[in-house]
């Protein structure tokens, strides 16, 4: 004689595998997916800003005149920085040195570059705030500006 419970049919559970898998994947792969986009968008903005600090400590040492070499360095470095999505005006470019005059032969002249970008996709968008610096030594065989 059987049983009562022997008489039910058996729950087939063939397939649950693959939906429950599908569940997880998307729960897991939509926070990876949005941190992977957003650390490839603070690396092109890291590189950017960098760019632009050494191309403007480069556009400065090769001009003629303080005024020139300040100018070039400003439009050198917003230039560098739209290539990778970066809006860097005049006051956000410094050019120091140690002396009265940084064309001087053997100075170190340094560029910071201080800007931010908004790094992340839809809601989750962040400003982050960057700094570069760059230290160019003028050629100590440059000819002294007049």
């Amino acid at each position: 004689r059987r049983s009562r419970e022997s008489d039910r049919p058996a729950i087939r559970d063939d397939g649950n595998a693959v939906l429950e898998f599908i569940a997880v994947a998307v729960v897991l792969m939509i926070p990876i997916a949005y941190a992977i986009i957003a650390a490839a968008q603070l690396e092109s903005v890291i590189y950017g800003v960098n760019g632009a600090a050494q191309m403007a400590a480069r556009a400065y040492a090769n001009s003629n005149s303080d005024y020139l070499g300040r100018y070039a360095a400003t439009r050198s470095a917003a230039i560098a920085g739209r290539n990778h999505g970066l809006f860097i005006t005049s006051d956000q470019v410094t050019v120091t040195c140690g002396v009265s005059n940084c064309l001087t032969p053997g100075t170190r002249v340094s560029v910071l570059v201080n800007t931010s970008a908004r790094v992340g996709v839809g809601p989750f968008t962040r400003v982050v705030p960057l700094h570069s610096r760059h230290v160019f030594v003028m050629d100590p065989y440059r000819q002294e500006p007049s």
